[in-house]
């Protein structure tokens, strides 16, 4: 949605199947690939890698939990009247449970 709004076109949404990520990046079939940095920057300057066997002018973005751009609950940000830039708290979710009168979790 973030990128949908600054004019970029959307594919495919959809979980990663390739091996651990621990970093968020922007994949392409070249690292230098024009179209691959601007969604980069648009995203908050995420590293551009190439990534064999990718269509030219390609562009897959991998968002993992390091992710504060754009569109993220770490990267929304409210102002005060003093011009500062405070995080928007985000609430826990609630626990997870099997209730009273169900199975019981077991780990």
């Amino acid at each position: 949605q973030a990128l949908a709004a600054k004019g970029f076109r959307t594919g495919t949404v959809d979980n990663w199947i390739g091996g651990p990520v621990q970093s968020s990046r922007v994949l392409a079939a070249s690292g230098g690939d024009p179209k691959a940095r601007a969604v980069a920057q648009a995203l908050g300057g995420l590293p551009v890698m190439a990534e064999p066997g990718l269509p030219e002018g390609s562009v897959r973005v991998v968002l993992a939990g390091d992710y504060s751009g754009p569109g993220s609950a770490k990267g929304s940000a409210t102002f005060d009247f003093s011009g500062t830039a405070t995080a928007t708290p985000v609430p826990p979710a609630p626990p997870i449970d099997a209730g009273t009168n169900g199975p019981k979790c077991v780990n």
